[in-house]
Parts: C-alpha cells; sequence; structure tokens
C-alpha cells in the first residue's frame, strides 16, 4: 500500500469512528430526552418549539399544536423579557439556568428551575435545549417551614411569659422582649453567654448539674428557683422547661419563666397555721403539665373551702364553657349570671346563699392581660360558716395559679400543633405517634389489654408523582389520610411517619380476628379511587404489616421496626398483610 493510500485508508477510518460515536452520542441523547422526569423542550434559534418530551406534554398539557409556536406561550408574561435575554446569551453561546415561571394549558402557574444549553452541529449553534425542573413542591415545603417558624418565633417573641431558648451546651441563644424586662439584661448583650449568669452565684453548682441531667435526659420539667437579674437582684420565679427536638435531636431547650414576687407576697397575708397554705405550695411546685396542675388544683379548693364541684371556665360568644372540672358528673355547671359577676371583677367573690341555697366562691382568669374565663366553686347547700377574708386570699392566691397552668396548657397546644403534627396531612407526626405508643405501652401493662400497629405503605404511588406531579401527589396522600381517620374509632390513631407510609395504632386490641377485619377496612379505603380534577382519576393499593404489643416488641422503636418488616413481607408476596 503506498503512503497516499494508507493516509486515505486512516482518514476514512477517523470519519468511520467520528460517525459512529456521533450517531451514540444522539441516541444516547434522544433517550434521555424521552425517558427524562424534567420536562423538556428544542427550540430553533428564533424561540420556536421543534419538540416537548413526554414530561412536558404531560405537565404542561401541550400536543402537537404548539409545534412552531414562540416558547413565549408557555411562559409567564412578566417572565418573557428574562427568558428571551437568557435564550440570546445561550445562542451566543453561553449556558444558563435560572428561575422562571411556565405557563400550562389551563394557565395554572407552575414555577421552575430551567437550563437552556446550545444545540451546536459543526461547530453551528442550531437551536436550544431546555430542561425545567417543577420546584412547586420545594417552595410549598420552604413555605410551610418559614410559617412554622414565623409562629415558633412569634409564640416566643410576643409571649406575655418570660421566655429563653438555651442551647444544649448551656449558651443562650435569645430571650424575649418578657425577659427583658424581668432580667433586666438586653438580648444582644447576653446572647452566647452561659444560662448560668441567670443563678445565683451560689446555686449554680445546682444549675449546672441540672443542665447536664437534661442534656443526658431531655425531657419537659418544671421548678421553683431564683432569677439572678442585673445588679444582682433576685427574684423568686417557677420555670417551665420544654425541649426542642428537631429529627429527633434535641436542637435547644425553650426556659418559660414565671414571676412569682406577686404570690409569694399574696400568700404571706394567709396565717402560718392555715395548711391550706403549704398545701398550694405543693400543688404549685408539683410536675405536670398544666391540665394536671388545674386538676389539682380544683381538688385542692373544694377540699380546703368544704365545696362539692370546682370549674374552670372559658369565656366565648356564647357564654362560659366549662374545661375542667371536679366533682359528681351530674350535669351542674356555673350560671352565666356568676361567670359574669365574676369575670366583671378584680377580685374573688363569695356568695354565701343564692339561687335557691347554693354557696359559691370564684374569681376572674385572667390571662396575658385579657380575661379567659372564671375559677368557680360551688356547693348545693348554702354556707354554716360565712366565707371570710382568708378564703378569699386563698381564691385570689389559687387563680393566680390556675391563670399560669391554662396559660401553660394554651401554650402547650399551640408548640405540640406545631412540633407533633405532619404539615401536609396534619396527621400526627413519628415524634407524636412514638409518644402515644409509650401511653398506650403503660395503659396495657395496667390492663393487660393490648394493642397493635398496622404498618401502611402505599402502592403505585410513584407513578402519580411522576406522572402528575407532585401536587396530585399531595392530594392523594391527603385524601388517604382523610380515610384513614374516617374509619379509626376516638381511641385509635393515624400518624404519617413517611412520603407515603401511615401508621395506625389500634387500642385495645384483645384477638387478631379485630386486627384482621380492621386492616380490610382500611385496604378497601385506599383502594378506591381518588379524583384529582375533572378528567384525572387515581388509584392505589397498600401493603400493610401488623406488629402487635408485646408479642412483638415492648419499646415504639422495636414495635414499628416490627410493623415495617411485616409490611415488607406483605408486599413481596403481593398482598396485604392480616393475621
Amino acid at each position: 500500500m503506498t503512503v497516499v493510500a494508507a493516509i486515505a485508508f486512516a482518514i476514512a477510518l477517523v470519519c468511520i469512528c467520528y460517525a459512529i460515536a456521533a450517531r451514540g452520542r444522539e441516541r444516547r441523547f434522544a433517550s434521555m430526552f424521552e425517558n427524562s422526569s424534567e420536562m423538556m423542550c428544542m427550540y430553533d434559534v428564533h424561540g420556536h418549539i421543534v419538540r416537548f418530551n413526554p414530561a412536558a406534554v404531560r405537565r404542561l398539557g401541550v400536543g402537537s399544536e404548539h409545534a412552531g409556536k414562540h416558547f413565549s406561550v408557555h411562559v409567564a408574561a412578566e417572565e418573557r423579557a428574562m427568558v428571551e435575554h437568557a435564550f440570546a446569551q445561550t445562542l451566543a453561546g453561553q449556558a444558563n439556568e435560572l428561575a422562571t415561571v411556565f405557563v400550562d394549558a389551563r394557565s395554572t402557574r407552575i414555577p421552575v428551575v430551567t437550563n437552556l444549553a446550545p444545540i451546536v452541529v459543526h461547530g453551528r449553534t442550531v437551536g436550544v435545549v431546555g430542561s425545567a425542573r417543577d420546584v412547586s413542591a420545594e417552595q410549598q415545603y420552604e413555605q410551610n417551614m418559614l410559617a412554622s417558624q414565623e409562629r415558633y418565633r412569634a409564640l416566643f417573641e410576643q409571649s406575655a411569659h418570660a421566655m429563653a431558648a438555651v442551647k444544649p451546651d448551656g449558651t443562650i441563644s435569645a430571650i424575649n422582649v418578657a425577659m427583658e424586662r424581668l432580667s433586666g439584661y438586653r438580648n444582644e448583650e447576653i446572647v452566647g453567654k452561659s444560662a448560668l449568669m441567670f443563678s445565683p452565684p451560689d446555686r449554680r453548682e445546682m444549675a449546672q448539674e441540672r443542665l447536664a441531667d437534661l442534656t443526658v435526659h431531655p425531657r419537659a420539667v418544671a421548678y421553683d428557683a431564683t432569677l439572678f437579674c442585673r445588679g444582682d437582684h433576685e427574684i423568686p420565679v417557677s420555670v417551665d422547661v420544654l425541649p426542642v427536638r428537631v429529627k429527633e435531636r434535641v436542637e435547644a431547650f425553650y426556659m418559660t419563666v414565671k414571676d412569682l414576687t406577686h404570690e409569694r407576697a399574696l400568700a404571706n397575708r394567709l396565717t402560718a397555721k392555715d395548711d391550706r397554705f403549704s398545701a398550694l405550695y405543693r400543688v404549685a411546685s408539683s410536675a405536670g403539665s398544666g391540665g394536671t396542675q388545674i386538676d389539682r388544683a380544683l381538688v385542692l379548693g373544694a377540699d380546703s373551702l368544704g365545696m362539692a364541684y370546682g370549674f374552670v371556665t372559658e369565656r366565648g360568644d356564647g357564654g362560659f364553657v366549662v374545661r375542667h372540672r371536679f366533682g359528681p358528673e351530674d350535669g351542674l355547671i356555673p350560671s352565666a349570671d356568676v361567670g359574669e359577676r365574676l369575670a366583671a371583677s378584680p377580685r374573688a367573690l363569695a356568695f354565701d346563699d343564692f339561687d335557691g341555697g347554693k354557696s359559691c366562691i370564684g374569681s376572674r382568669i385572667s390571662i396575658r392581660g385579657e380575661t379567659y374565663g372564671t375559677l368557680v366553686f360551688l356547693d348545693l347547700r348554702p354556707r354554716e360558716l360565712q366565707f371570710d377574708q382568708s378564703d378569699l386570699d386563698f381564691i385570689d392566691l389559687l387563680v393566680v395559679l390556675v391563670g399560669g397552668a391554662v396559660a401553660r396548657e394554651i401554650d402547650d397546644r399551640e408548640l405540640e400543633a406545631h412540633s407533633l403534627r405532619d404539615p401536609l396531612t396534619g396527621l400526627p407526626n413519628r415524634t407524636k405517634l412514638d409518644q402515644e405508643i409509650t401511653r398506650s405501652i403503660a395503659r396495657a401493662r395496667r390492663s393487660q389489654d393490648g394493642f397493635a400497629l398496622h404498618f401502611i405503605d402505599l402502592d403505585r404511588f410513584k407513578p402519580i408523582n411522576d406522572e402528575w406531579g407532585h401536587e396530585s401527589g399531595d392530594l392523594v396522600l391527603q385524601q388517604i389520610a382523610q380515610r384513614l381517620n374516617e374509619i379509626v374509632r376516638s381511641a385509635d390513631l393515624v400518624a404519617r411517619i413517611g412520603g407515603d407510609e401511615f401508621v395506625v395504632l389500634q387500642a385495645g386490641v384483645k384477638d387478631t380476628a379485630s386486627t384482621a377485619e380492621f386492616a380490610q377496612r382500611v385496604a378497601a379505603a385506599v383502594r378506591k379511587p381518588i379524583r384529582l380534577d375533572d378528567e384525572r382519576t387515581a388509584s392505589v393499593g397498600c401493603s400493610i404489616g401488623l406488629a402487635f404489643f408485646p408479642k412483638d416488641g415492648t419499646t415504639p422503636a422495636a414495635l414499628i421496626r416490627a410493623a415495617d418488616a411485616a409490611m415488607y413481607r406483605a408486599k413481596e408476596r403481593g398482598r396485604s398483610e392480616t393475621p
């Protein structure tokens, strides 16, 4: 072979290899374009649509009729100038990524992150390929997170109670305005300093031990202490500590601090021989939730005053509603007239003989400067010994304790609503489920009754997200959550613990027949079609795994693992597992 022939052969071979490689790249690009889960579109150099991929066709609701139209038909009007600028830059050889808004065939706005890249053939730009990712779900999640953070911040900053946020290492991360007024310190001057600065020097060792114990065993606690303020001023206070968990890890402790100066001064007016004094402070310093302290206060008040009934009422548009009560469950409630007279008085009032011979004593409950309701003690008989000033002073002191407990109960409900609920479905989350399982274990050990966990994983859910978008997937999850809530009893609990995973805690299980029947009802409820809009209907199924207490575990984690494993076995068999 001559040298010229050899060179010609080599050039031909290179050309063939290049052509083969080019065809391979074209096939890979075509496969990626057709099978991508993101919306993709090819445009000519004038911005006219050449072709949409299947994902774009589904998400935008477009078809072949859009071929040849300008890309502005699927871009929101206010975004078109920015997109046209980015398109021109791409034609000049510069790839672009930008956040913009698409509009589908129904004029629904779709926030997207889109990438534009030039299509280059033999060194010449012949068009642009664009890919777009729907970020609706991400934006909604971010908005939910921001809203949740704002609610927490408002609850913290605007609370009438003095509050401090303390990191697990004991340093202060923030104090609210009420705490600034109480302590005399400004937030910016103490952030980053040790929380021990709020304890008197001679009690800091004990405070350090308490903080170390909370770090190792995080839990809600309440105790009395002394607040060391600016200028070495000491104030008697009660402290409630609530751990803040993020993904099962304690990120901080919220400490609510209440000034007891007024209560202590009022208590000094009671005689030292009055047993009510020590009993009241035993209730005030006892651990437990706000609701527990209210119930203890009602028992104490009724016993100390010789009254048959005790009530905490809340004032509403329709009158006074009983929120806590002590005494016979015979339907007796304080009259509206008594409620209005107590609510209008700044001090406790007593009635020795009214309304046909009843006796009554009570006071207005004020929370954050507003009238919440009343604390009332009733008896069906007139008093043999008339109420005296000591009784009124006792009620004045007791209502302060009850008002603080009611405020704490309200705050606890608000915090629980935000931290223990799934924002999409409103169902309890994994943390709340763990708490309820723990309570169920304690009840089961006392009553010898069992309970069961149904671990529910949806089948055929992923294609709904992939084909119709996360909005449709979210709607399916919300509908399933509603259906599960409708078929459970009041003693049961439905929780969402993952993307398409739910757990039902079925209480009072005595045999496997009840769990089998319930699992069948769950499966039937899930299988019912779900209408997404006027044209689309989704259908899903589920795989169910069962775990029983105490057979399959004696801790929340062990029971959930056992139910999860049973669910996977059921999924492998292709049917819901029932006993």
